[in-house]
């Protein structure tokens, strides 16, 4: 046999819960209006940006990047590749397992997925940095 579970009836509901009720928000106004100020309005003096330039291949080997083109254009200061990157240390205390590897990124010129980092461009705004990191044109 069911057990028929009665449900409230709303007589029965504490008066000044807020169950139920519309809450007033306190920023609401300023969001709608614009504004309101979010993490990504803070810049501060001598504040860099920069964009991963990601392969467009699933696997494969980096040929070659177009990083003269890209330190060319206005506002980009660096690009890091993997021919001028820092290095990783080394792990003494990795264990060797066949069925996984260490990832290294831009430490090789090797694709192992798509999107995958290939370079990092260094730039005085982001929008510089974005189209720096296009103007690469990866050969693979």
């Amino acid at each position: 046999m069911l057990d028929i579970i009665p449900t409230r009836d709303p007589a029965h509901i504490r008066h000044g819960s807020n169950s139920g009720q519309p809450l007033t928000r306190r920023d609401g106004a300023l969001k709608v209006t614009g504004a309101a100020r979010y993490a990504a309005d803070n810049h501060p003096p001598k504040m860099l940006y920069a964009v991963m330039a990601v392969s467009s291949i699933a696997r494969g080997r980096v040929v070659s990047l177009d990083v003269a083109a890209a330190k060319g254009h206005p506002g980009v200061l660096e690009v890091m590749t993997e021919q001028n990157r820092a290095a990783l240390a080394e792990d003494p205390d990795a264990k060797t397992n066949p069925f996984m590897f260490r990832y290294e990124a831009m430490q090789n010129d090797r694709v192992r997925y798509a999107n995958q980092p290939i370079a990092v461009v260094i730039a005085e705004t982001l929008e510089a940095a974005t189209e720096g990191a296009a103007l690469l044109a990866p050969t693979y």
